[in-house]
């Protein structure tokens, strides 16, 4: 998966911080951190499936409304769902008010430290000391130093309490990072998975000239399946043919559920014979199961897909290749379902 980070140097972010601005208020939604979100990655260029889709959507003079807006940033930036966020920035913040106190508290102790030894060597400097007197000064020298070590030792050990929870916070971020892009219900990746990894391989293939290859599949008749059989059995479904989908590809292949009953496949380097070979074995795959109702022993057969293939060409937008597996995917539909087609 693509993990983008805001790394640029200053005098790029304050570029990329004026192009971003033009853009916003060039637009029909506010200028808010939302928009600016959407249009720096933009003009960073580094988001190329959210430069995609906005391109299409400005094109011959049209703007981004509030909503629109929104719905890119939910799509192609945001990472995790607020509630994690918010949970995982409380923490964040407590650990850093935590190691904040615990340096402040050893400047502080540094500071009187630093007073006492100075205030130490002017006495010793000013005149000659009285055996008594250079005691005192050497033992309280002494309890100063213990004090000081104590702090210290006090402070790293806190310290590296906090080094603990901030290796705990970094890897539940890993972690709910991750499971934004699995989907729920399927345990394959999801529709964010998919731009992202589309994304690479159109960047693959733009700067390399590496091909790939897509297959975007639809469960057959699910309206009558889910109407005849109820919505748990249409659950039980499609996470069926999520898994023999999954069984169906091997190495670098990706496999996602696009939304609904509709999937997709992604092939690094496939050219077209071998993207419909796929395809047609995966289909064969979904037509020879038979799943169990939950609620009896009934075994319900005849549940079968369609897939409609492309292969990315030379120069190609993302946004077209993709167009055109689904239209090969509905010639799939209207010839009669249960079969692969492959795109012009």
């Amino acid at each position: 998966m693509v993990d983008r980070r805001y790394t640029d140097p200053p005098e790029k972010c304050a570029v990329f911080f004026r192009l971003a601005l033009t853009f916003m208020t060039r637009q029909a939604a506010g200028v808010h951190p939302i928009s600016y979100a959407v249009w720096y990655e933009y003009v960073a260029g580094t988001n190329t499936s959210l430069k995609a889709e906005i391109d299409d959507l400005t094109r011959d003079s049209g703007k981004l409304d509030e909503e629109t807006t929104c719905r890119l940033y939910e799509k192609h930036i945001a990472e995790v769902d607020p509630e994690s966020m918010s949970r995982l920035g409380d923490n964040l913040r407590r650990v850093i008010t935590e190691v904040s106190s615990s340096t402040t508290e050893v400047n502080n102790e540094a500071g009187l430290y630093g007073d006492k030894l100075q205030a130490v060597g002017t006495r010793l400097e000013s005149s000659e000391v009285a055996l008594p007197e250079f005691k005192d000064i050497v033992k309280d020298t002494f309890m100063d130093t213990v004090r000081m070590r104590d702090t210290v030792s006090s402070v790293q050990q806190r310290l590296q309490s906090s080094q603990s929870e901030i290796d705990e916070l970094r890897q539940e971020l890993a972690r709910v990072k991750e499971e934004s892009l699995v989907d729920s219900l399927t345990g394959l990746l999801n529709r964010r998975a998919f731009d992202l990894r589309i994304g690479e391989l159109f960047d693959a293939a733009d700067g390399r000239g590496e091909t790939f290859s897509i297959i975007v599949v639809d469960i057959d008749h699910f309206k009558r399946i889910n109407d005849g059989y109820g919505h748990l059995f249409g659950d039980r479904v499609i996470r069926a043919v999520g898994s023999a989908l999954k069984a169906g590809v091997k190495g670098k292949d990706f496999v996602g559920r696009y939304g609904g009953e509709e999937f997709a496949i992604l092939l690094p380097a496939t050219h077209l014979k071998g993207a419909w070979a796929v395809a047609e074995g995966v289909r064969r795959l979904v037509a020879g199961s038979r799943i169990r109702r939950l609620n009896n022993d009934e075994v319900v057969g005849n549940i079968t897909v369609s897939a409609g293939v492309a292969t990315h060409r030379a120069g190609e937008a993302i946004q077209s290749v993709f167009e055109r597996a689904d239209a090969a995917l509905y010639r799939a539909k209207n010839g009669g379902r249960n079969r692969v087609e492959t795109a012009e």
